[in-house]
């Protein structure tokens, strides 16, 4: 259990649930802008970074039509400036991704499944539905990282 034997059940010194605002997952990319772009065309969303602001080669994230995050850009080996930018060093140390599935409900599956068809996106397996009557599909970004594309539940 990598050293977590023992750690749980454990009492807390305190009660009650975390309200968590948002969750924003943040990946290490190779090339920033272009995997921006293939985010915004399978969603058609757009980035809130400032235009042509030379860090957006470095950085930049993309949002829903309400101004929500739905996930960061890091370029592999960028110029330290923060301490998480250390954890995106050394790109070829493993698979990009492993272990790791980006998960994304959207409103309409076969709308986004047909743009990433035509985007060209390797698709992993058949479209699954699942015991919640919600569908999925498994898709691979530019990057290698895993996605899953779902559909809401279904009452």
């Amino acid at each position: 259990m990598g050293g977590l034997e023992g750690f749980w059940p454990m009492t807390l010194p305190f009660e009650g649930k975390v309200a968590i605002v948002q969750s924003v997952p943040l990946i290490a990319v190779r090339d920033v802008p272009a995997s921006s772009a293939w985010y915004q065309r399978l969603f058609g969303c757009s980035s809130d970074m400032e235009a042509g602001h030379p860090h957006r080669q470095e950085f930049d994230r993309i949002v829903d039509g309400a101004g929500q995050v739905l996930i960061g850009f890091h370029a592999w080996n960028a110029e330290p400036e923060t301490p998480m930018d250390r954890h995106f060093a050394n790109p070829d140390d493993g698979q990009s991704g492993h272990g790791v599935v980006l998960g994304f409900t959207v409103e309409d599956l076969d709308q986004v499944l047909e743009r990433a068809r035509v985007m060209g996106a390797e698709f992993v397996g058949e479209t699954a539905t699942y015991p919640d009557r919600s569908r999925g599909q498994l898709v691979r970004d530019p990057d290698g990282y895993m996605i899953q594309l779902s559909s809401p539940r279904q009452s």
